[in-house]
């Protein structure tokens, strides 16, 4: 199954010593306890379906498609200011997280677009709501998605939106994701999957497939394996479209 995302998503990174003899990165935010070993492939324009279905998804091979919005393939990328969303969907209800740091406590606010677009500035809030049928009007499907069935496999359209500031759990998704990000930034901390094991040895929620370890100051002796994991780092910019395979 496949989810278009249009935003913000945190994944994971030799033993090193800091000075004062705590392991490195310890009670500091995830990475910081090595270098990164690198980023993922970027290209500058979407491939073929084909090639999106050979290379990327049976591949399960993350990619980043940088600026792609600036050349038009999504309307709401140019749409969606404040003042349009209050004018076309003020009404709708949306769902908003209390607090911009993920917790999966599902403690969500049910208030219109009007009521969100009042408060977002001033309040810990976070937008976490599926599109409705007539904002979905605002989004093609990436020219990658437009053919060998992958429309009828979209299990979901999810708008992320919030005054910046937000982290997620570390965590994985059962399904594959294109995430897009309309305005601002994003920082992406990921970790191969082949290193699951070590991931999941300690604090790992199974039926919510993410991690208890706190992604802004990691207990390195409550989470050993994460001193030595290798992560990749990952910056979009505004414009830019992720691929985020599988688990």
């Amino acid at each position: 199954m496949l989810r278009l995302t249009i935003c913000v998503i945190a994944l994971v990174s030799q033993h090193v010593v800091d000075s004062d003899d705590h392991p490195k990165g310890h009670l500091q935010p995830l990475g910081r306890h090595r270098p990164p070993v690198g980023s993922i492939e970027e290209r500058a324009s979407f491939p073929t379906p084909l090639e999106m279905f050979e290379k990327y998804v049976r591949g399960s091979k993350p990619v980043i498609f940088r600026g792609i919005l600036e050349k038009g393939m999504l309307p709401a990328y140019k749409l969606w200011t404040d003042s349009y969303l209050r004018e076309n969907y003020g009404s709708e209800y949306v769902s908003v997280e209390k607090g911009k740091k993920e917790n999966r406590k599902w403690d969500m606010l049910n208030i219109t677009m009007s009521e969100f677009l009042d408060k977002y500035q001033k309040e810990d809030i976070y937008m976490v709501n599926d599109a409705s049928v007539s904002m979905a009007e605002d989004i093609n499907m990436p020219s990658m998605l437009l053919c060998g069935g992958f429309q009828r496999v979209v299990q979901n359209v999810i708008m992320w939106f919030s005054s910046g500031g937000t982290k997620s759990v570390l965590h994985n998704d059962g399904l594959d994701n294109v995430n897009c990000l309309i305005d601002g930034e994003k920082y992406l901390v990921m970790i191969d999957k082949k290193l699951k094991a070590d991931v999941e040895e300690t604090g790992w929620i199974l039926n919510g497939q993410y991690s208890q370890v706190d992604v802004e100051k990691v207990d390195m002796y409550k989470f050993p394996k994460f001193r030595n994991l290798p992560w990749y780092e990952v910056k979009m910019q505004k414009g830019d479209c992720i691929f985020i395979p599988f688990k």
